[in-house]
């Protein structure tokens, strides 16, 4: 509670730091598996997290200033997400960005508009395709084609690891996002209505011959 403030957001260290979406994400994710998800500090959070989401569709990290990027939109609808909330923004165009994010010829996806793609976002927007995937909106994103960028584009014969595009190199951040986006693109994703708030993970057929990575 120390680093909450009035208008529902989050700062990130006690009395300085910034203050954005990813505070609110850490202290709603952290509070709810602790089962700490009070009302004293869950007030006015959706509010907050609402006029995050600007004109494009995604989010950006305070209300009605930035621009929609990847990881801020995550951290939103993440949050949106436990606080079973998702209902106060709109879905369609959310859907809409997160598909936009995507672009035809690497099939990889970037975390803004007219940015290049970028494996860390195999996670980030492709995490946000899941939660949307989950509660029954639909899956948005080309996940056969953003696997095949991982695999086939990210990865070096050289070096072990994954990078964020051809022309780099591997490093410990892209390979962990990289890694996680594959994870994403094997299976689908829907809420067990047997267990509240939780999800069931379908993954998908591997064809043991491929060895593209």
């Amino acid at each position: 509670m120390t680093l909450k403030r009035e208008d529902g957001g989050f700062q990130t260290c006690f009395r300085v730091g910034e203050y954005d979406t990813r505070g609110v994400y850490c202290a709603i994710s952290v509070a709810s598996t602790l089962g700490l998800l009070t009302q004293e500090l869950c007030e006015n959070v959706v509010e907050f997290l609402v006029h995050c989401q600007n004109y494009e569709g995604g989010f950006g990290g305070v209300p009605h200033e930035d621009e929609a990027h990847g990881g801020y939109t995550f951290c939103a609808v993440a949050s949106l997400a436990i606080l079973g909330a998702l209902d106060t923004i709109n879905v369609e165009k959310l859907a809409d960005w997160c598909s936009q994010r995507q672009y035809n010829d690497e099939k990889g996806l970037s975390g803004r508009s007219n940015k290049l793609v970028d494996v860390c976002y195999s996670f980030w927007v492709a995490g946000t395709a899941a939660i949307l995937e989950a509660y029954g909106h639909g899956n948005c994103i080309d996940k056969a084609g953003l696997k095949e960028y991982i695999l086939k584009c990210c990865q070096m014969t050289t070096r072990p690891g994954i990078r964020d595009k051809p022309g780099t190199k591997p490093d410990f951040y892209h390979t962990n996002y990289g890694l996680l986006g594959v994870a994403i693109t094997e299976n689908t994703f829907q809420l067990d209505p047997s267990v509240p708030n939780a999800l069931k993970i379908n993954s998908s057929a591997i064809n043991p011959d491929d060895n593209s990575g």
